[in-house]
């Protein structure tokens, strides 16, 4: 990523492989357009470094999707149930995101109250769900230990619609909403 000033004007070119350069472009576009960052003045650079730097990290933060030829397959130690093809039962695909946000802890997938799987950043899961609507969350991992285990939260369940007959893929996402969700795709 490389950012350089034109005619008093920041311009943000990005790798195709930058997880955080749209963030970082989305407050240089709001700057320029509120006509904050003009060079006249070294304490403006400075503003600008530092929000600079500060959007960097907060953008870091965010996941990105991976797609699920790419990702890993996780550990069969790490999934727990449902992995029995039955007559009747939808197959269901689980992909976590990759980046910053809670990368050193798994995260978990509860379905009908029980975990079915803890996933670390990039990896992916099959299983086997019985068809209908059915509240399915994200929660931090059960047998999480040190920071992983003290940073727990309440995990918020959403009706999530499984198909028969097709493959129905979600995934674990923490973007800008207060814990990770399973979004369907």
């Amino acid at each position: 990523m490389l950012l350089k000033a034109k005619k008093g004007r920041v311009v943000c070119y990005q790798n195709k492989n930058s997880h955080f350069g749209g963030s970082i472009q989305n407050v240089i576009n709001l700057l320029n357009w509120v006509n904050i960052i003009k060079y006249e003045t070294p304490m403006k650079n400075v503003v600008l470094l530092g929000l600079s730097i500060a959007t960097i990290f907060l953008g870091g933060c965010a996941t990105a999707p991976i797609s699920t030829s790419l990702a890993k397959t996780t550990p069969k130690d790490r999934i727990l149930a449902y992995q029995e093809k039955l007559d009747g039962y939808a197959e269901v695909e689980i992909t976590r995101d990759t980046g910053f946000l809670g990368g050193g802890c798994y995260l978990s997938v509860l379905f009908r109250n029980e975990t079915i799987g803890r996933f670390d950043t990039g990896e992916k899961a099959t299983f086997y769900l019985p068809p209908g609507q059915w509240a399915m969350a994200v929660a931090s991992d059960p047998d999480g230990r040190g920071l992983c285990a003290a940073a727990g939260f309440n995990p918020a369940f959403e009706q999530q619609n499984i198909k028969l007959n097709i493959k129905n893929i979600f995934r674990i996402s923490s973007g800008p909403y207060r814990r990770p969700r399973l979004l369907p795709l």
